[in-house]
């Protein structure tokens, strides 16, 4: 295992009298993808958002625990979300362009940043969206609205959105289940290709997909981390009971 990006401590999560994750613990090295699964309910989603700091809008959401991302606790209260957002970005389940051109959906956390040069920000899309394999499709369609786009594009679009302020960590939640199969494909290689220069954690159902294309595998079950090895380990030699069922399709 590499350098640690990203390490979780004991890590639980309560809204209202429902505990949803208990006491997590997981070590994620520097430039891997890491795939976290198990059945519905079981606290994948939540994991992702504690780490994205977006259950600080719940009233009923009750965090504890530790987060470090390069030795600095992200939970702590004394620090900038918005900060920690454009270090750690998130990519949804369903594309979410903003109603604007493609190129401002692109530009949107420049923006943000406070970024006013034209050039710059010319160069940063076009280097993203090269980067994300859309330049080709859109070059000369910028300004057109991104909601014109296919949907797998659309997906394309909000992962160019996420890592144009080159983030440390890219959390994606189950970002290939509304796709088709050739979309799915074109984000797999765009992963692959990321976890170069991006630590990546993502939520998917699929088994294969997991398999394909993360270093690392995180079974939860019931908002328990059951397990967490190597994936090759995790689908063809797992050392707990429950994760060999799972992956064996014997429950879920």
């Amino acid at each position: 295992m590499g350098n640690i990006k990203l390490e979780i401590k004991d890590l639980s999560l309560k809204l209202g009298t429902q505990k949803v994750l208990k006491h997590i613990y997981i070590n994620i090295p520097e430039h891997s993808v890491v795939a976290i699964v198990g059945p519905s309910g079981c606290g994948k989603t939540s994991l992702l958002r504690s780490i994205n700091r977006m259950h600080d809008l719940n009233p009923k959401a009750k965090l504890s625990g530790k987060i470090f991302l390069d030795d600095e606790d992200i939970l702590s209260s004394k620090l900038n979300v918005v900060d920690i957002r454009r270090r750690i970005g998130m990519v949804f389940q369903k594309p979410n362009p903003f109603p604007k051109s493609i190129e401002k959906n692109t530009s949107y956390a420049l923006a943000i940043a406070g970024e006013r040069n034209k050039t710059k920000i010319s160069e940063a899309v076009e280097r993203t969206l090269k980067d994300c394999g859309l330049w080709d499709e859109v070059k000369k369609d910028l300004h057109k609205p991104a909601t014109h786009l296919s949907y797998g594009q659309q997906q394309r679009l909000c992962i160019a959105r996420a890592i144009i302020v080159k983030p440390d960590i890219l959390l994606m939640d189950e970002p290939c289940s509304s796709l088709d199969a050739f979309s799915t494909s074109k984000i797999e290689e765009l992963i692959v290709e990321l976890k170069k220069t991006i630590t990546i954690v993502i939520v998917t159902h699929s088994m294969q997909q997991a398999q394909r294309i993360s270093d690392f595998t995180a079974f939860m079950y019931l908002g328990n981390l059951i397990e967490f090895d190597q994936t090759w380990k995790i689908f063809s030699g797992a050392k707990r009971e429950l994760t060999q069922k799972y992956v064996a399709g014997k429950i879920g």
